[in-house]
């Protein structure tokens, strides 16, 4: 499987980039709008997963809102579909979210061998 991307963007156009680090316990959201440099980071620990998904869509409108987006910002969300599925991504689609699912096999990764050692080389 190759990797797909397409680009739907216009010049000048706002979007906030969310990326969500899914665990079973917490969830880590990474928000960047492109203007500054480094990208916020959140973590939200609700025990249950659709109140973890809904903390983190308050997440979200809180970056928008603090980050003067507006509300009709272009939002688009990247996560893993391991464990929890595509339940969370119609959720986000239906609240006006674009979502873009990962497969991690397909990302490519490289694979540093670590030379071996031995007393001689001390």
């Amino acid at each position: 499987m190759q990797p797909t991307r397409i680009n739907h963007t216009m010049r000048g156009e706002d979007i906030l980039a969310v990326a969500l680090e899914l665990s079973s316990s917490t969830w880590k959201i990474a928000l960047h709008d492109g203007k500054r440099e480094k990208p916020a980071i959140q973590t939200v620990a609700a025990k249950v997963p659709g109140h973890r998904l809904d903390e983190a869509m308050q997440t979200i409108e809180k970056i928008k809102t603090k980050g003067e987006l507006g509300p009709g910002v272009r939002t688009v969300v990247l996560y893993e579909a391991g464990q929890d599925g595509f339940w969370i991504e119609r959720a986000l689609s239906k609240v006006g979210y674009e979502v873009v699912i990962c497969d991690p096999a397909s990302i490519p990764v490289v694979y540093r061998s670590k030379s071996a050692t031995n007393s001689r080389e001390r």
